[in-house]
C-alpha cells in the first residue's frame, strides 16, 4: 500500500507541474482548435454578449422582438477574425441563425436562397453574417468550413459554440432570420413561409422586408412562424447529461464504470442532400410550425 501511496504521490504532484491539465483542456468549448481568447486583460472576450443599458427579459414570441434594440455581441469567425455588432457600420444587417446539419438550412443552401440573397442584397448596402449557436463539436470549425467550400458560401459564419448569443435573442430552431435597422430590430422570422420546400410560389418573407426597408417603407405587415430544426445549445446540453448522471443508481450503471463520462457528446449524423443539383432529404417535423394545409403539398407519411 505504501508503494502504491507513493505513485499517486507523484502523478498528483506532476499533474499540478505539467501545463494545461485543468478542468478547462477536458471542456468541449476550449477547443484547441478554436481561435483563443485575448490574452491581454481588459481585452474583449470571443463568445460575449454586452447586455443593454435597460436590460429587459427576452420576449416568449418572435413578434415581441420588433422594436427592440438589438443585443450587441462579439463574435469570432472561422479564421478568428472577431465580429462586434455595434461597430458594423451598415444601417441593415441580417442575423441568420443556420447549422450545417440542419435539414432545412441544408435545403436552402442547397437551392442557393440564401446565396442568392446575399448577392442581391450585399451590394445594396446589406451586411449579412451566418451564425452557428450549436454547441461543439458540432460547430467543428473544420466541419463548417467543409459545408462553405461545398456550397459556395460567401457571407461570414460566425461561431457561437457557448450559446449565448443565440439565447439572448430567443433563437430556437435554425434557419431564423433578424433584420436590424440602425440597431433595432425590424424583422424576426424565417426566411420564408415553405416549410417543406414544395410550394410552386412560396412567399419570400426576408426578401419582401429588405426590399421595403431599402425603399424606405415598413416591413409586411406578417407574423411568420419560425420553423426548423431545433438548436444543440451547449447549456440545453450540460443539464440533460447532469439529470442523467443524477438518475443513475449509486456506483453507475450496472456493468462498470461510466464509459464515457467527462467526454464531448457526438453530433448527430445527418448526411449532406445526395442530390447536389438541389434537392433535399425528407426532413423531419419542425419545430414551432404546424403540418402544411395544402396536402397536396405535405410530404408523404411512410408507413
Amino acid at each position: 500500500m505504501s508503494r502504491l501511496s507513493s505513485v499517486l504521490a507523484c502523478l498528483a504532484l506532476l499533474a499540478l507541474l505539467l501545463p494545461g491539465c485543468g478542468s478547462d483542456a477536458e471542456s468541449p468549448v476550449a477547443a484547441a482548435d478554436g481561435p483563443p481568447p485575448p490574452a491581454a486583460q481588459g481585452e474583449p472576450v470571443p463568445g460575449k454578449v454586452f447586455p443593454a443599458e435597460e436590460e429587459t427579459p427576452p420576449p416568449a414570441e418572435a413578434s415581441g422582438w420588433i422594436g427592440r434594440r438589438a443585443p450587441d455581441f462579439l463574435l469570432p469567425g472561422l479564421d478568428g477574425t472577431l465580429t462586434r455588432l455595434s461597430e458594423v457600420e451598415e444601417s441593415l444587417v441580417v442575423l441568420e441563425w443556420t447549422s450545417h446539419i440542419c435539414s432545412f438550412a441544408k435545403r436552402h443552401y442547397a437551392r442557393s436562397n440564401v446565396q442568392s440573397l446575399v448577392k442581391t442584397y450585399g451590394p445594396r448596402g446589406v451586411a449579412w453574417f451566418a451564425i452557428d449557436s450549436s454547441m461543439y463539436p458540432i460547430s467543428h470549425p473544420i466541419k463548417v468550413q467543409r459545408w462553405i467550400d461545398q456550397r459556395s458560401i460567401r457571407h461570414p459564419i460566425l461561431l457561437d459554440k457557448t450559446g449565448v448569443v443565440g439565447e439572448a435573442y430567443g433563437v430556437k430552431t435554425t434557419p431564423t432570420v433578424v433584420i436590424l435597422q440602425k440597431g433595432v430590430i425590424v424583422y424576426y422570422g424565417p426566411l420564408d413561409d415553405d416549410v417543406w420546400g414544395r410550394k410552386s410560389a412560396p412567399r419570400h418573407h426576408v426578401a419582401e422586408a429588405l426590399q421595403a426597408l431599402l425603399a424606405g417603407e415598413p416591413v409586411p405587415e406578417a407574423t411568420p412562424k419560425t420553423y426548423g430544426s431545433p438548436i444543440r445549445y451547449l447549456a440545453d446540453e450540460l443539464e440533460r447529461r447532469a439529470a442523467r448522471e443524477a438518475a443513475l443508481p449509486p456506483g453507475g450503471p450496472p456493468g462498470g464504470a461510466r464509459a464515457n463520462e467527462g467526454s464531448p457528446p457526438t453530433p448527430p449524423t445527418d448526411g449532406e442532400p445526395s442530390d447536389q443539383s438541389g434537392g433535399a432529404p425528407t426532413p423531419p417535423k419542425p419545430i414551432g410550425s404546424d403540418p402544411p394545409s395544402d396536402r397536396a403539398e405535405a410530404p408523404r407519411q411512410s408507413a
